[in-house]
């Protein structure tokens, strides 16, 4: 007959050693798959140590720079607060040096003595640089005691607030 050809069937013997081919196939990729989860699982817990290793290190640098920031936000109050007295005394002075020769003005005004006496009594006075109230009454008085007259004279509040070429009125 030429009718299609025919399968052997196999053996009770080599069903089970097919079975148990099967059986040791199956073990070895379930083995596999399992070390391969594992792997995964290793790598995933060594990444997760790392980030909380680098989020620490970022805490503790972040605390210790807000103490810097602390420490720097208190400096620039400190030179905030000497920048607003400096502009004060600044501005003090400039008020003084442009009214200088107003208040002579007005001060002389005031006198009622003859212009003749008042010319050879008062002199005008240059400020220099490096002069102070001291050292222009030691060299018009002899010692330092011409200080409050010359104050008086100009209307100064101040003895520290002259400035150089300011012109002062010496009685």
């Amino acid at each position: 007959q030429e009718g299609p050809r025919r399968r052997r069937r196999p053996t009770p013997e080599e069903r089970i050693d097919a079975a148990q081919e099967i059986r040791r196939v199956l073990q070895r990729r379930a083995k596999e798959a399992e070390a391969a989860q594992r792997s995964k699982y290793t790598m995933l817990t060594s990444v997760s140590c790392i980030l909380c290793v680098i989020c620490l290190c970022l805490g503790y640098g972040l605390f210790s720079n807000l103490n810097r920031l602390e420490e720097l936000e208190t400096k620039m109050a400190m030179v905030q607060d000497s920048y607003t007295v400096l502009a004060e005394n600044v501005e003090d002075v400039k008020v003084q040096a442009a009214f200088a020769p107003r208040m002579t003005a007005a001060a002389e005004e005031e006198t009622e003595e003859p212009e003749e006496t008042q010319k050879t009594e008062e002199r005008i006075h240059v400020v220099e640089a490096g002069e102070t109230l001291g050292s222009i009454s030691q060299k018009y008085y002899g010692d330092g005691n011409g200080v409050e007259k010359i104050m008086n004279a100009n209307g100064l509040d101040n003895p520290n607030h002259i400035v150089c070429g300011q012109e002062l009125l010496i009685p």
